[in-house]
């Protein structure tokens, strides 16, 4: 029996579509978050954990045990997560017990493997700059653009990037984070922002600057064990949520020619899991240019299914049985539409999309589809006599 722990410590509506994908048997799946977080509504989970009151994980100690108890309780083999603040508290605490060798207890030596199993093993990767450089080193393009350690100095800086460019928050997801700056003004705006949201940028959580590159937006979604590719699939964006946040609706397109860099990229860093790629393809002939890297679960995962991604899959048996040294790499060939529930819905509610293409509705997972339901403020039968079906 394999053993998945699924942790989040915030409303991650995409993640907690995941354990339904991953329901299968011969697999254990267990949840840790806390109460009153979507996540632990998952009809998928065998058995759900909660972290105590939030005001008592003020250290890291007490959410590590909590970790530690969980895992050795529910004997998990791996740990998925796209909490990034989670994750940089995991690399902590990983540091801390690599440091008590050879004084480990049983629990702690059996924590510690699935932290060094789940993890990629440099922590300097979830440095944004540090991952763009990765990915030019294997043959991605990438903007031109740097890291910034302080911006005081930055917006003080006569030879800084000139207008329009991108600022990012060093970790950010679903588009959050980043701003498209075109005036002082927006700069200003941006930096209080950030500052409020995203903590201090200094030169260990550095924000990052880059140059805005035109063309088609794409997402690649992959499946990686101990530095083999297994799989990965693209999306290209239809329809979005906000101008730089998360999709509503995409499209899967068929890019075999990314495979040996992406296969490159991977192996270079040594990765084990899921991760995801944004990128601009200027031309279809050439390798796309990768805006951003992320080395954990991406919301595109909720649609491997639906786009004969099969990375889950692929995962899994990666994690029973390992790969071999001529891993075949899956991508699917896959022209389909899809609309992301409740992502299209709440965009617009007349949205034809919503009567035409197929939708990633959890219908098998019905704790979810309730919480999605109480959003919308309708009901199950409201919902389908709404799209006219049932898929």
């Amino acid at each position: 029996m394999t053993s998945l722990l699924f942790v989040d410590m915030h409303a991650n509506i995409g993640f907690a579509r995941l354990p339904e994908l991953f329901k299968k048997p011969g697999v254990s799946l267990h949840g840790l978050a806390f109460e009153d977080k979507i996540l632990l509504r998952s009809n998928a989970l065998d058995r759900k954990y909660t972290f105590p009151d939030k005001s008592a994980l003020d250290q890291l100690s007490v959410m590590a045990n909590r970790l530690g108890k969980v895992s050795d309780d529910c004997k998990a083999d791996f740990l998925l997560t796209s909490d990034e603040n989670l994750i940089r508290n995991l690399f902590a605490t990983r540091k801390r017990l690599r440091s008590m060798q050879p004084s480990h207890n049983l629990k702690q030596a059996n924590f510690l493997a699935v932290l060094e199993k789940s993890l990629v093993a440099d922590e300097g990767l979830f440095i944004r700059s540090r991952m763009m450089e990765e990915a030019k080193k294997s043959g991605f393009l990438i903007p031109e653009g740097y890291a910034v350690g302080s911006l005081v100095d930055f917006i003080s800086d006569d030879n800084r990037m000139s207008f329009p460019f991108f600022l990012k928050a060093n970790f950010e997801a679903g588009g959050n984070g980043v701003s498209r700056v075109a005036s002082m003004q927006e700069l200003k705006d941006t930096i209080a922002y950030f500052s409020r949201f995203y903590g201090f940028v200094t030169e260990d959580n550095p924000a990052i600057v880059q140059k805005e590159v035109t063309g088609q937006e794409l997402n690649i979604c992959f499946a990686a064990w101990d530095g083999q590719l297994l799989g990965y699939f693209v999306l290209q964006p239809m329809e979005k949520m906000s101008s730089y946040g998360v999709n509503s609706v995409v499209k899967s397109v068929y890019r075999p020619s990314w495979s040996a860099t992406l296969e490159k990229l991977v192996r270079q860093i040594r990765f084990s899991g899921f991760g995801g790629l944004d990128v601009i393809e200027t031309s279809e002939q050439e390798l796309p240019y990768v805006l951003e890297a992320n080395l954990r679960p991406t919301l595109s995962l909720q649609l491997d299914s639906i786009v004969d991604g099969n990375l889950v899959s692929l995962f899994h048996d990666a994690l029973i049985n390992g790969v071999g040294n001529e891993q075949n790499i899956h991508h699917p060939d896959c022209d389909r539409t899809v609309a992301k529930f409740p992502n299209e819905l709440l965009r617009d509610a007349k949205s034809p999309y919503l009567k035409t293409v197929p939708m990633n509705i959890p219908w098998d997972d019905p704790g979810i589809l309730q919480e999605h339901l109480q959003t919308l403020g309708m009901s199950e039968a409201e919902l389908s006599a709404l799209l006219n079906r049932k898929i």
